[in-house]
């Protein structure tokens, strides 16, 4: 979920529709059992191990989690899932030391949502290496008719490679809830891509090395406005009336939505890195050959679904930047690869932003 992809996006997605879907348990659910260690992959950052009980009959599972003692109001907090109703653990990795957290365990039944677990803790402070890439800054913006190109440098520390994380605020960051791109090679210096306007970034530079994971500094981007000075905004548009969709039949768009991402991803990374007559292309073909089949308009659905509108417009819009910068550097440096599966999942996305009027 770290990384600038569509995979990430679909995250995203899931911490947005969590927070407006689930309902809420009907008697006082017990405690779930916390573990708690230091990231190995994230030095610095603290595992947590959540364990309940049980859930049978139930139709999959999530875990909550938030900084916030509101009752998981929705857009306050992340959620991890769904897993499958045998599921009694999970170990969240990458969260940030010396802070209270508040958990809850949801599960679905035929019926609807309950809480299985919830409960509260503090994590711990765990060690953190020095940041081995320093100095960074925005050296070149330019436009892109309304969209903002910009140049990231800084000074690399060495390791084998690099990633820049962008983020919407330094408490998302902090949360692991930002968007990666990458990997660059250790002695890499500077980046340039397509970000969304008007938006202020939290950015980072991630290196890898044998010791593991070293970041950086987080520096701050302000928004960067790119054409004609704006006409006076309008009044936001109400959100989507309600589709008259079952919470069954919302679901299943969400999760073919989920498994069409899946396809995505893994269909631009082999056709990125695929040699011709190969068991990478027919992997090639036969993921091209479910996209095409079972994901057209799937992002104008999803669109529809309660929600969708004031939750997931900035994520869309930052996944679309992604993407675009994607199949720019693929053009750039690989002009005789193709780009079937970014030219389509980046299709949907602008559909998606088209029904829900972001």
């Amino acid at each position: 979920m770290k990384r600038l992809s569509i995979a990430a996006v679909a995250l995203a997605l899931v911490v947005a529709m969590g927070g407006s879907t689930r309902g809420a348990a009907q008697s006082p659910p017990p405690p779930a059992t916390v573990f708690q260690a230091c990231s190995v992959a994230y030095p610095g950052s603290v595992a947590v191990k959540f364990s309940w009980p049980e859930t049978p009959g139930a139709l999959h599972e999530w875990v909550d989690l938030s900084l916030f003692d509101n009752g998981f109001l929705p857009d306050t907090f992340l959620g991890a899932g769904p897993f499958p109703p045998a599921t009694t653990s999970f170990t969240w990795d990458s969260i940030a030391p010396g802070l209270p957290h508040f958990y809850r365990v949801n599960a679905l039944y035929p019926d609807g949502w309950s809480v299985v677990a919830t409960g509260s803790f503090v994590t711990g402070v765990c060690p953190k290496p020095e940041p081995t890439a320093s100095h960074g800054g925005v050296t070149a913006v330019t436009c892109e008719g309304t969209w903002p190109r910009v140049t990231f440098t800084w000074t690399p520390g060495g390791g084998t490679s690099q990633w820049l994380d962008l983020a919407g605020s330094p408490e998302a960051m902090a949360l692991g809830d930002f968007k990666g791109s990458g990997p660059f090679s250790g002695d890499t210096s500077s980046l340039r891509m397509v970000i969304a306007p008007n938006y202020d970034y939290w950015w980072r530079v991630n290196t890898y090395s044998d010791a593991g994971w070293s970041p950086s500094p987080v520096w701050f981007l302000a928004g960067v406005r790119c054409g004609p000075t704006p006409t006076p905004i309008p009044p936001p548009v109400p959100a989507p009336p309600p589709t008259g969709l079952t919470p069954t039949q919302q679901q299943a768009i969400f999760d073919q939505y989920l498994a069409c991402q899946d396809a995505w991803t893994m269909g631009s990374a082999l056709e990125l890195n695929i040699d011709r007559d190969s068991y990478e292309e027919r992997q090639f073909q036969s993921l091209w050959t479910y996209v095409s089949s079972n994901c057209v308009g799937i992002g104008v659905r999803l669109a529809s679904l309660p929600g969708a509108h004031e939750a997931w417009c900035f994520d869309m819009l930052a996944n679309g930047s992604a993407v675009s910068g994607l199949i720019d550097l693929s053009r750039d440096y690989m002009p005789l690869r193709s780009t079937t599966f970014l030219e389509f999942a980046k299709r949907e996305i602008d559909g998606f932003l088209a029904a829900a009027r972001c």
